[in-house]
């Protein structure tokens, strides 16, 4: 399922770039977490004004010391500007990392399990192109601090929350904007 949902990510670009009539502008890319594991992103940014961008993203990846794939579904403000054919852009991330696992409580009265939380990030890239290009390539670098917690649920009781644990990742994506 994993493989699929990653081509299904990398491959919109390839069917989606023909309709560039709009200003909006689409990126999907491979994501390399911690120099270990691949995974995928896209994202939509619509412009506000020249420069600045707010949009929205999905991420499918491995967090060190997760064992199952987590999903960042977040926001995702930029700030670009056209130096000749090479487009810098900085930007900021926040939203929810999805993920859910039972870590034990195989009995009906209690159970422990991990949730995201939240998560934040930065990160800086650049494109490169023209700008009337409808394909172009892109690389950047985020940084994220994933927030989990661990909660503990008996029957008949409000779940406690035991730990709060966090995540440091940064990221490498190469990918296309269009």
């Amino acid at each position: 399922m994993k493989q699929f949902c990653l081509g299904v990510m990398l491959c919109t670009s390839f069917f989606s770039s023909a309709q560039k009539k709009n200003p909006w502008v689409f990126q999907t890319s491979l994501e390399v977490n911690q120099l270990r594991t691949l995974g995928g992103s896209f994202s939509i940014h619509p412009p506000l004004g020249k420069h600045f961008s707010i949009g929205a993203g999905i991420d499918l990846i491995r967090v060190r010391n997760i064992s199952k794939n987590v999903v960042p579904i977040y926001l995702d403000t930029r700030f670009n500007f056209q130096l000749k054919n090479i487009q810098p852009f900085v930007f900021l991330q926040g939203g929810l990392p999805a993920y859910n696992k039972l870590l034990s409580g195989t009995a009906s009265t209690t159970r422990t399990e991990l949730k995201g939380k939240s998560f934040l990030g930065s990160g800086v890239g650049f494109s490169i192109g023209k700008p009337t290009a409808k394909v172009k390539p892109f690389w950047s670098f985020k940084y994220r601090i994933y927030q989990f917690a661990e909660t503990f649920t008996q029957t008949g009781e409000r779940p406690k929350v035991m730990a709060r644990t966090e995540r440091e990742q940064f990221t490498f994506s190469l990918g296309i904007q269009y």
